[in-house]
């Protein structure tokens, strides 16, 4: 509730601004003796009118309001606070059009001229001069107060606000009709239709009158200065900052809904794009920890366009060395912590040289490079990344036991095919094809040549003159019906 007395100082300058006027006249008039008096009925009549009423009526109910937000009734609050501007407008108008004729006929500061009652088309016409510049005033200094509330409540509980629809043109509309139209009204009224009236006493001299009209036009003119640029500059550059934050991948940013027009609007369909932005997003996240991430984000981006497509590609297989004896004595929770470990060091390199886990079969990891994400050089690639998986595994330990874990891979190049399979409510990303095959065939081949990395014919050609293989010469191998080359890479 920290801040909302801001709000009975603004009720309370219309009431102000009376006895200023009051204090004015009667130093015109030439009359201090009847001042406090007049002064008394002022702050007694309007003052308890305006600011009691004022905060039974409109102080209390929003307050509730923004202790219901704290429950969740965010609708309730929203109407209570977006309305709050017109409404304290239109009940300090209502006060002074209904008390401010009884305050000027109490306010007689000249007895002598008691018999000379003021013009009744004066009256009016001050009562109407008045309601309206009060209004005003108060329009925009609560206006200003429920952008400073709604900034308070996002930043201390995190509440958004919704706009509920109110019109930038409408606003603009009723602060060129004050400050350019009633000015000349009030000048053009005051020159030539009070003139012949002001030989009473009640009124002021016409130059003088005139004067006040100026000054009263004046500070009129101030108040939009002020406030206008600033309740549209001051949303814009809390959603301009916002934006800057979500630029830069702070998906968590909100900007607060400060206003009840076109941008309060904007705000509030902007907050919902990056709920949205960030629940796809979580959505690739997800979709990433159970496959492949490149995978993830085009099946995001276009669901049909991995329907099924048939490419050249380097396959990777690996697979632990005796990892069924290593974790005979292992609790099965130790085994899952050891695989993590493991699998964290050897992942890397692949992503690092453009290549993609398809997954993880127990200690065995398949991944592909040149699908999904093309890469000219995904041989060599795949190779790189074999090379800097034993290099990083040559000198680990995992486990608090400190176990050695070594790495067989094999690794072939060919035609496969690949897409999303699944039904509707689940999706795989597969890669198929005799190359697929092949490259599980290699290996398992380590196993007979003391190699850890064997390479096909075809990848060796592919990855160019860069690499250091070794020809083992012909293999047959199981389910080909004609032998193959194989190469070993390094020593």
């Amino acid at each position: 509730m920290s801040g909302l007395w801001r709000y009975h100082i603004y009720l309370g300058l219309p009431v102000a601004l009376f006895l200023s006027v009051d204090v004015m006249f009667a130093g015109v008039v030439g009359n201090l003796a009847g001042l406090p008096r007049v002064l008394a009925i002022d702050l007694a009549v309007l003052g308890g009118a305006i600011i009691g009423g004022g905060h039974l009526a409109l102080f209390r109910p929003m307050a509730r309001a923004v202790e219901q937000g704290e429950n969740g009734q965010v609708d309730t609050l929203a109407r209570q606070i977006n309305r709050l501007p017109g409404r304290t407008a239109g009940w300090v108008a209502l006060c002074i059009v209904l008390l401010y004729p009884l305050v000027i006929t109490m306010d007689m500061l000249r007895p002598e001229t008691a018999d000379q009652p003021l013009p009744t088309a004066f009256i009016l016409w001050i009562t109407g001069a008045f309601a309206l510049t009060s209004a005003f005033l108060v329009y925009f200094l609560t206006a200003d107060f429920v952008t400073r509330l709604k900034v308070r409540l996002f930043e201390t509980r995190g509440l958004l606000v919704p706009a509920s629809g109110g019109r930038i043109r409408r606003k603009l509309v009723t602060v060129l009709a004050v400050t350019s139209i009633m000015p000349v009204v009030a000048i053009t009224l005051d020159f030539f239709y009070f003139s012949p009236m002001r030989g009473s006493g009640q009124l002021l001299p016409t130059e003088q009158a005139i004067l006040v009209d100026v000054l009263a036009s004046a500070m009129i003119l101030l108040i939009a200065i002020v406030f206008l640029p600033r309740g549209f500059a001051r949303p814009i550059d809390l959603l301009l900052g916002t934006i800057d934050r979500v630029h830069a991948g702070d998906m968590t940013a909100r900007a607060p809904v400060t206003t009840d027009d076109e941008i309060g609007v904007l705000t509030s369909r902007f907050n919902e794009m990056v709920d949205g932005l960030a629940e796809r997003n979580a959505i690739r996240e997800t979709f990433g920890k159970y496959m492949p991430r490149t995978v993830a984000e085009q099946l995001v981006r276009d669901p049909d366009s991995l329907s099924g497509d048939v490419k050249l590609a380097t396959i990777m297989f690996t697979d632990i060395e005796n990892f069924t004896a290593i974790t005979e004595n292992i609790p099965p929770a130790e085994i899952i912590r050891l695989l993590n470990d493991y699998l964290g060091v050897v992942v890397e390199p692949i992503r690092r040289h453009n290549g993609v886990v398809n997954s993880f079969l127990g200690d065995a990891l398949f991944a592909s490079f040149n699908v999904p994400i093309e890469d000219p050089d995904h041989a060599a690639n795949a190779i790189r990344a074999a090379e800097e998986m034993q290099a990083l595994l040559r000198d680990r330990t995992f486990g608090p036991d400190g176990i050695r874990l070594d790495t067989r891979i094999g690794i072939n190049t060919g035609v496969v095919v690949a897409g999303t399979v699944g039904t509707e409510d689940r999706l795989g990303y597969t890669i198929l094809g005799d190359e697929v095959n092949l490259a599980a065939r290699l290996e398992s081949l380590n196993k007979d040549y003391g190699s850890k990395i064997l390479i096909s014919a075809r990848t060796r050609e592919l990855a160019g003159d860069g690499v250091d293989a070794t020809e083992l010469g012909q293999v047959t191998v199981r389910g080909r019906a004609q032998p193959v080359v194989v190469y070993k890479v390094g020593a």
